[in-house]
């Protein structure tokens, strides 16, 4: 929302002579979808099944309107296979990826909505689960 003001001027003998202020007036712009993405995108691998994505809301001067959700998109990295995606609502900065297979890398994207649509998705980053633990086997003599 803007308040703007207006003052007309003329010219007077060379002189420029300006008269007064009008009353302020509110203006609001039309919502647009955000042309920014989240910032601050961290993955984390939780387990050998599991990753933790974090991030910080699109920068305000992005938004253009009030930020309904966030939606996180998963690719296979070996063949390029769209996993899935997961809906986040708009006070979480945070999700879990369940149900992986180990010790694999996994393409990740994340783009904010409004109501006017969703904006550009992140770049790509990437976050690999880890591995499945080691079986130890103990001889008793």
């Amino acid at each position: 929302m803007y308040q703007l003001q207006v003052r007309a001027a003329n010219m007077w003998d060379g002189f420029l002579m300006w008269g007064n202020f009008s009353h302020e007036v509110a203006v609001q712009t039309n919502m647009t979808a955000p042309s920014g993405f989240p910032s601050s995108i961290r993955a984390t691998p939780l387990d050998p099944f599991s990753f933790r994505i974090e991030w910080q809301p699109v920068p305000i001067s992005q938004q253009h309107g009030p930020i309904t959700g966030y939606k996180l998109t998963y690719w296979l990295q070996s063949t390029g296979i769209q996993l899935g995606s997961i809906s986040c609502n708009s006070s979480q900065q945070t999700a879990v990826i369940k149900g992986l297979t180990p010790w694999t890398l996994f393409l990740v994207t994340l783009e904010a909505e409004n109501s006017k649509g969703f904006g550009p998705k992140s770049d790509f980053f990437s976050v690999k689960t880890l591995p499945m633990g080691k079986i130890f086997s103990c001889l008793v003599k």
